[in-house]
């Protein structure tokens, strides 16, 4: 004898659980027409009435609980507001992720907002005059633990400058030492050109944090100097009383007389030589530079690729290291991970990333993504996302499964196979699971042990099951490798 009233309650039961669940205003809204969001963590239900937090925690940038429509205070922001804001001039930052309104860090700090600081050397090089033309300069490893900033450290580089007013007194690169990545070890090195008599010379080591290679060095020029510059005590007799113009070099001959000859046709006339080559130069004329050292005054174009600029010091960042004039790239094509052409000095905007900065990050939690390949801080992809990059779209029905017919202790259910033009994300499908799951519980529990096999034979699948206490029915799609 069938039971109709049994039979009437599976089937509305089935038909009311099949529809979509939702509550009085959409996640993330309460109040008066749901006009208010809420600033819960991690998007937790909050009260629709009031906005009160479940979970008793705030979104990031966000305070004040149990409410959480309190930003974070000035120079605060992220979870719990427990990170400082470092910009330059003190500007307030983004209070959910620390970026600074110009985009630019503080000039002590550098990456996801601004939170590593660079690393700087507390004790100062030592600097010694062996030979007339021999400065010694030596300094330790970088260490985290008694020096400042954050490292490890991939490069040093050793500057000098003339303390005196005959000559143009700026800060010269010699030297690029990389580091040995070890703590505790000393480096020296040895200036033998370049150097004037009767001249001190301050001296000083830049660190360059591995995170900031391509970023424009003169960014991080932070260097810890000497103190008291160091002299050099060598007395030619031919530069007593400076007797050459700027635009010549002293030269004294065999019978001690003195002879004053022009500077290399590569010099800048402006800033002088100290002899006849072109290594001699203090300074290049436009269109010609050094490269780290006293080294001879070359064609800008044939600085290193990817550099440029006086001592070829500056760095390009042109797409598939195309040639750059002066900075502007040439190709018309920023270097993945940045934009802002000619000099693409600016890196994707927020949530972007790659060539021409024409990805979008899909990260955890809405993480920023690495500029250059999308990966993520947690290495976690959004829920509907994997795949390199996170760019791959999990396949997801964009229609319910349907209920074909159902009996006392069994029901037929029937769903199309995936259809990439018609559902969600990409294929191929490698199976579907049937799960249950109680309306009392918050735990899914699977309901055959075994899936159901894609057939592209049959684009209409459906299956009966034989159900006791059912209260929930949901399909699951899955791509390979998922399960």
């Amino acid at each position: 004898m069938i039971n109709f009233k049994q039979t009437a309650w599976i089937v509305g039961v089935l038909a009311l659980l099949i529809a979509v669940t939702y509550s009085d205003c959409p996640i993330g809204y309460f109040g008066v027409d749901c006009s208010q969001p809420c600033h819960c963590f991690n998007q937790e239900l909050c009260d629709h009435d009031t906005g009160k937090c479940n979970g008793w925690k705030c979104a990031e940038g966000y305070d004040g609980l149990p409410f959480c429509q309190e930003l974070c205070p000035m120079l605060q922001f992220g979870l719990d507001c427990s990170y400082k804001c470092h910009c330059p001039l003190d500007d307030d930052c983004n209070k959910v992720n620390g970026s600074c309104p110009g985009g630019e860090c503080h000039r002590a700090y550098f990456g996801e907002g601004c939170q590593k600081k660079l690393p700087r050397l507390l004790t100062a090089p030592q600097a010694e005059f062996f030979s007339c033309n021999n400065l010694t300069v030596t300094w330790k490893e970088f260490d985290a633990s008694k020096d400042d900033g954050d490292g490890p450290v991939s490069h040093y580089l050793v500057s000098i400058k003339a303390n005196t007013t005959d000559i143009v007194s700026a800060w010269t690169p010699i030297y690029t030492v990389y580091s040995r990545k070890r703590i505790g070890l000393s480096y020296t090195v040895i200036i033998s050109r370049g150097l004037i008599p009767n001249v001190a010379y301050y001296v000083r080591v830049d660190t360059v944090s591995i995170d900031t290679n391509k970023e424009p060095l003169k960014k991080y020029m932070n260097g810890r100097e000497l103190r008291d510059p160091v002299l050099n005590q060598c007395t030619f007799p031919c530069l007593v009383g400076t007797p050459c113009t700027i635009d010549t070099y002293c030269f004294e001959q065999a019978d001690s007389s003195v002879l004053c000859s022009p500077c290399h046709e590569d010099c800048d006339l402006s800033l002088g030589c100290d002899g006849p080559l072109s290594e001699n130069c203090r300074g290049c004329k436009p269109g010609f530079s050094k490269t780290p050292g006293f080294f001879p005054c070359l064609r800008a174009s044939t600085c290193p690729v990817g550099t440029y600029g006086t001592e070829c010091q500056n760095q390009c960042f042109c797409y598939n290291n195309d040639l750059c004039e002066q900075g502007k790239c040439t190709g018309g094509q920023c270097e993945r991970g940045r934009t802002g052409l000619p000099m693409c000095l600016e890196f994707c905007p927020e949530q972007t990333f790659d060539l021409d900065c024409s990805l979008m990050c899909h990260c955890k939690d809405n993480e920023e993504c690495n500029k250059v390949e999308g990966s993520c801080p947690s290495f976690q992809c959004h829920d509907d996302w994997d795949g390199l990059g996170c760019q791959r779209r999990l396949p997801k029905f964009s229609e319910p499964p349907k209920l074909l017919s159902s009996t006392c202790n069994n029901v037929t259910l029937g769903w199309s196979s995936f259809r990439e033009n018609v559902d969600i994300g990409v294929g191929p499908i490698a199976q579907y699971k049937l799960m249950l799951k109680k309306t009392t519980s918050t735990q899914n529990v699977t309901l055959v042990p075994e899936c159901f096999r894609t057939s592209h034979d049959h684009p209409v699948l459906k299956i009966k099951v034989f159900v006791r206490g059912l209260r929930e029915l949901q399909l699951v799609s899955a791509p390979n490798g998922r399960l």
